[in-house]
């Protein structure tokens, strides 16, 4: 399984390939020699790769909340209720 540092860069990448799908899409729509196939190809690109970011951005969530919950189970953080003193014990 990918660590969660690995998906956080997965997240980058696929969304500066979104970014630049879009900004591509923006320009094509405008320009009046664009074929219309090829906005629809960058249209079904950019909901590929949205697809895809959302489904990485899911699993990096979950990934991300099972460590928090093991990092505070172990650090019995939680159990402190000033949120500086709960600060102070998760960065110790």
């Amino acid at each position: 399984m990918k660590t969660l540092y690995e998906m956080k860069q997965d997240l980058v990448t696929i969304g500066q390939q979104l970014q630049k799908v879009e900004s591509e899409l923006a320009e094509k729509a405008i320009d009046p020699k664009t074929t219309m196939e090829e906005i629809q190809a960058l249209q079904k690109s950019k909901e590929d790769l949205k697809m895809r970011f959302d489904i990485i951005k899911q699993q990096h969530d979950v990934l991300e909340e099972e460590q928090r919950a093991r990092f505070e189970a172990k650090n019995n953080v939680q159990s402190i209720e000033d949120p500086k003193q709960r600060l102070i014990k998760a960065k110790a």
